[in-house]
C-alpha cells in the first residue's frame, strides 16, 4: 500500500483544509483499520497505517459499528472541524472539532497507525492502546507524541549542514531519507534537483537547502505514474526519476486511484491464498479417498481370488455343505474328522476346510 511521506502529507493538507468549518455528518469504521468521516458530500477516508485522502464516494459500511466507532460518533458527530494541521513534519494529522466542547482527533500515519481521541490533552479513547519506552497510549492520560525529530519544514541551513556532516550513513541519499526524514523518493528527488551524486557520503548543504525550500513551496501538480498499464505511484508534484505521468484533478484523486488498484490486488492475492488453502484441503481429501480406493481394490482382488477358488472347487464345497447339514441334523458334528473338514466351531458357526 502507498505510504505517505511527511512531504506528501504536507501537500495533501492543502486539500484537506477545504474541510475546515464543515460539519461532520457521520463517522464510519469500514474495517479494522479503515475509517470514513462524512462532511456533506466530502468524504475523508483514513486507511491506517499510511494513507488519507478525500474519497470520491462513500463505500458500504458495516451495519453494526465498533465500540471505538461509537465513541467517535458520540464526541465528534454533528460537530464542526475548526482546524486541521500536521504535527511538525511528522506523519501525524491533528483535527480539532467543536460542538458543545472542543475535542481533538489525532491521526498517526506511521508504524501500525492509530486514531487517538483527546480532550484537553487527555486521551479519551484510542483505536490501539500501547506502551513504548518513551510514551504510552491509553485512556485517561496525557497524549504524548513520538520523540521529536528535526522539523524539515522549519530547518535552517546550518542545521542541515550539521546533520550531513555528523551522519554515519554511507551515502547522502540515505542521510536525507532517514536522518532528515525525507523518505526515499524525495531524498532522491532532492539529490537530482541539486545535481548531487546521491551515492556520495557528503554534499553541498547550500544547494540542498535551496532545493528543499523550493520543493516545499512548489505548487501542487498531482498525478499518477503509470508503468506497464499499472499505477506505479501517486505524487503531488512532478518527480525527475518518474515518467509517463497522467495528471489528476487533486492529489486525493491520485491517492484514491492507487489505493483502489492496490486493494484489488490485495484482495486477489488474498483470494488466491484462500483458493490455494482450499485446494490443498481438497487434495488431502482426494489422497485419502485414493488410499481408500486402493485398499478396497486390494480387498476386491482378494475376494475375487477366493470366489474364483470356490467356483473351481464348487463340487467339493457342495459335498462338504451337504455332509455338515446331514451331521448337524443327526447331532453328530462333535469330533467329526473328514478328509476335507479339519475343524468345526459350532459356537461361531464356522468350519475349516483344506482342499
Amino acid at each position: 500500500m502507498k505510504q505517505l511521506s511527511s512531504i506528501e502529507l504536507r501537500f495533501l493538507l492543502r486539500e484537506l483544509e477545504l474541510l475546515v468549518d464543515k460539519r461532520i455528518d457521520k463517522v464510519y469504521q469500514l474495517s479494522g483499520n479503515e475509517f470514513l468521516f462524512q462532511f456533506g458530500r466530502a468524504n475523508l477516508r483514513i486507511i491506517l497505517p499510511s494513507l488519507a485522502f478525500i474519497a470520491p464516494e462513500k463505500p458500504q459500511a458495516p451495519e453494526k459499528p465498533s465500540d471505538f466507532c461509537m465513541v467517535l460518533r458520540k464526541y465528534i458527530q454533528n460537530s464542526r472541524l475548526r482546524k486541521i494541521e500536521q504535527l511538525g513534519s511528522e506523519r501525524i494529522l491533528v483535527l480539532e472539532f467543536e460542538k458543545d466542547e472542543k475535542v481533538t482527533l489525532i491521526v498517526e500515519l506511521f508504524s501500525k497507525g492509530n486514531l487517538v481521541l483527546v480532550k484537553e490533552n487527555k486521551i479519551v479513547s484510542a483505536l490501539l492502546c500501547h506502551k513504548w519506552s518513551q510514551r504510552t497510549i491509553r485512556g485517561g492520560i496525557d497524549y504524548t507524541p513520538p520523540p521529536a525529530k528535526v522539523n524539515l519544514f522549519e530547518i535552517k541551513e546550518d542545521e542541515l549542514k550539521r546533520i550531513i556532516q555528523s551522519s554515519t550513513k554511507e551515502s547522502i541519499v540515505k542521510t536525507l531519507a532517514t536522518d532528515l526524514g525525507l523518505g526515499g523518493l524525495f531524498a532522491e528527488e532532492l539529490c537530482s534537483r541539486s545535481g548531487i551524486d546521491k551515492e556520495k557520503k557528503t554534499a553541498d548543504s547550500s544547494s540542498l537547502y535551496k532545493e528543499l525550500k523550493k520543493l516545499l513551496s512548489e505548487k501542487i501538480s498531482p498525478a499518477i505514474v503509470l508503468e506497464n498499464n499499472l499505477i506505479k505511484d501517486a505524487v503531488p508534484v512532478q518527480i525527475n526519476n518518474y515518467a509517463n505521468y497522467k495528471k489528476t484533478k487533486t492529489f486525493s484523486e491520485a491517492l484514491s486511484l492507487i489505493y483502489a488498484q492496490d486493494s484489488v490486488a490485495e484482495k486477489t492475492k488474498s483470494g488466491d491464498a484462500a483458493f490455494q488453502k482450499e485446494l490443498k484441503k481438497l487434495e488431502a481429501i482426494l489422497d485419502s479417498q485414493k488410499k481408500s480406493i486402493n485398499e478396497i481394490s486390494s480387498e476386491i482382488k482378494e475376494y475375487e481370488s477366493k470366489a474364483k477358488y470356490i467356483y473351481e472347487h464348487y463340487g467339493e464345497f457342495q459335498q462338504v455343505l451337504l455332509l455338515l447339514k446331514d451331521l448337524k441334523r443327526k447331532k453328530q458334528l462333535k469330533g467329526l474328522k473328514n478328509k476335507l473338514i479339519k475343524a468345526i466351531d459350532e459356537k461361531e458357526g464356522t468350519f475349516v476346510v483344506e482342499l
